[in-house]
C-alpha cells in the first residue's frame, strides 16, 4: 500500500492468478535490506508465505522520494540545483509502515550488526512508524503453525555452532566500544589492544583451518550458461576453483561468446564459510519437513 502526500491510499494488488512456485520458502534479511526487498519481506510475512530470517530488523526505509529540478520550476535555464521530497510512504498489507522499524523477521540470528547504529532510525529527522487500515488479504498462514518448532531448533543449532560464538563475541567487544568513550594515548597499553586483536584473529583462522574444507558441492550459476542441461561444478585445487562444463557441454567465455572447439576453464575464488546462509538452509530443510506434517489452512482433516 502506498500513502500519498494528500492522505490518499493507492493499493497495489495482484491480478495474475498464476503461482510460480508454490512450496516452502525462507527469506533472508540483514539490517541492510532496504527500500523494495523490505516491502517483498513484509508481503511474504503478512502472508504467512515465507518464514524471514535474519539479523533484528531491516534498514527501514519506507519513504518515496522525488527529485525537483528547482530551474524548472522557477522557469530559468540557469541552473539552480535540485531538492529531493519525500512525497509518500509505503506500507505492508497488514498496515504497518516499513518506515523506521523495517520488517522483524520471525527468526532472528546473532550478528554484530543487530548491536551497530546502522537504519533508517539512526538518521537524523527520519519520519516516524505509522498504521493505516490493512488491505483486504487472505492470509495463507503456512508459517505460524510450525514457527514455534523452527525457533526452537534453530536457537538449539545457533547454540552450539562455533561461527555463532565468534559472532557472539564480536558483539559483546562492539558494545563496549561503543560505550567506551575515550581512547587511551599510552602507547604501551595501544601495543597491548594490538596485539590481542590479532592473536584473537590469528585464533580464528586457526580454528577454521583445522575444519578442513566443507562437504559440499558447489555449481557456477551464470545466465549466459542457464541453457545449459548441467551447470558447471566449481572443483578445488591448491589456490583457485576451476570451473568444468559438464561431459559434452561447453561453457561460454566472459564476453558472452561461444567457446572454440576446446573446453574452457574458467577460474573463480572459493567462497568463506558463510554460516548464516548454512542455517538458513537448514531453517528451509526444517520448514519442508515440518510442512509436510502440518495441516495447512483449509484442507480437508479427512486427510488425516
Amino acid at each position: 500500500q502506498i500513502r500519498n502526500s494528500d492522505d490518499t491510499v493507492d493499493v497495489d494488488e495482484d491480478k495474475d492468478p498464476r503461482v510460480q512456485y508454490d512450496g516452502p520458502l525462507v527469506v533472508l534479511t540483514s539490517r541492510f535490506s532496504a527500500s523494495a526487498s523490505e516491502i517483498l519481506a513484509g508481503a511474504l510475512q503478512d502472508y504467512g508465505r515465507a518464514v524471514v530470517v535474519g539479523e533484528s530488523t531491516t534498514h527501514g526505509k519506507g519513504t518515496v522520494q522525488s527529485v525537483m529540478q528547482l530551474g524548472r520550476l522557477l522557469r530559468t535555464t540557469n541552473n539552480l540545483g535540485a531538492v529531493k521530497l519525500t512525497i509518500r510512504k509505503f506500507y505492508r498489507a497488514s498496515g504497518d509502515s516499513t518506515q523506521l522499524k523495517g520488517v522483524i523477521p520471525d527468526i532472528v540470528l546473532p550478528s554484530v550488526n543487530n548491536v551497530a547504529e546502522i537504519g533508517e532510525a539512526e538518521l537524523d529527522n527520519a519520519l516516524p512508524f505509522d498504521t493505516i487500515k490493512p488491505a483486504t488479504y487472505e492470509k495463507l498462514d503456512r508459517v505460524s503453525p510450525v514457527l514455534s518448532s523452527l525457533r526452537d531448533s534453530s536457537s538449539d543449532r545457533v547454540k552450539t555452532n562455533k561461527d555463532f560464538d565468534w559472532v557472539r563475541s564480536d558483539m559483546e567487544r562492539y558494545k563496549k566500544q561503543l560505550e567506551d568513550k575515550s581512547v587511551s594515548m599510552n602507547e604501551a597499553n595501544r601495543r597491548k589492544e594490538k596485539e590481542e586483536n590479532k592473536s584473537r584473529l590469528d585464533a580464528r583462522k586457526k580454528e577454521l583451518q583445522a575444519r578442513g574444507e566443507p562437504q559440499r558441492k558447489v555449481w557456477e550459476f551464470k545466465i549466459r550458461d542457464v541453457d545449459l542441461a548441467e551447470l558447471p561444478l566449481l572443483q578445488k585445487t591448491n589456490k583457485v576453483a576451476v570451473v568444468h562444463a559438464p561431459e559434452g557441454q561447453k561453457l561460454s567465455d566472459p564476453d558472452g561468446k561461444a567457446d572454440g572447439e576446446e573446453d574452457k576453464t574458467e577460474e573463480a575464488s572459493i567462497p568463506d564459510i558463510d554460516y548464516v546462509m548454512d542455517e538458513a538452509k537448514q531453517i528451509l530443510l526444517d520448514f519442508v519437513r515440518l510442512s509436510k506434517t502440518a495441516e495447512r489452512p483449509g484442507e480437508a482433516t479427512a486427510a488425516k
